[in-house]
């Protein structure tokens, strides 16, 4: 069965392709919150750096829940909220970054928050970790050089991935 990306944006990473907007990676424009497939249709679905843009997050992910198959999986990432640039910021009075704000980004979770938007969403969070990726990947790097990563895994990396099961 193929993979679903909900909110593939400009990188598809499954067979088919839903977002909001078009591009040419989308082949579906579709709502997070109306998928328009049946009931348990996908084994797999992916969703990368798209909850932190939802009004309403826990329906997106019910509705996700709804078409995968049981055992099935959801892969997917959020913008780490401990990550150290986030907070020098902060910390600093100064304004976020620019990817904070001008992406509409309305939605961020520490891990335990994420643990319990899932599990009421009939999900179950089976493993995480932080990591980077697109233009972050290249400071991660660094940070992995340096041996920091070792040390503050949780605040080097700019991206928080997960994995969740459909029990």
């Amino acid at each position: 069965m193929p993979t679903l990306d909900v909110g593939c944006g400009e990188r598809k990473r499954g067979e088919v392709g839903v977002d909001v907007r078009l591009t040419p990676y989308v082949d579906l424009l579709a709502s997070t919150y109306f998928l328009p497939f049946k009931a348990e249709t996908f084994d797999r679905a992916c969703m990368f750096e798209v909850l932190e843009h939802l009004e309403k997050p826990s329906e997106a992910l019910r509705e996700i829940s709804r078409v995968l198959k049981r055992g099935g999986t959801l892969h997917g990432s959020i913008p780490n909220l401990y990550w150290c640039g986030r907070i020098l910021r902060s910390v600093m009075h100064r304004e976020l970054e620019e990817c904070y704000t001008s992406n509409e980004h309305i939605n961020a979770w520490t891990l335990s928050e994420l643990r319990h938007l899932v599990s009421h969403s009939d999900l179950k969070l089976e493993s995480y970790c932080y990591g980077d990726s697109g233009p972050y990947r290249r400071l991660g790097l660094l940070v992995a050089f340096l041996r920091l990563n070792k040390l503050l895994k949780a605040i080097t990396t700019h991206q928080l991935f997960f994995s969740v099961r459909k029990p």
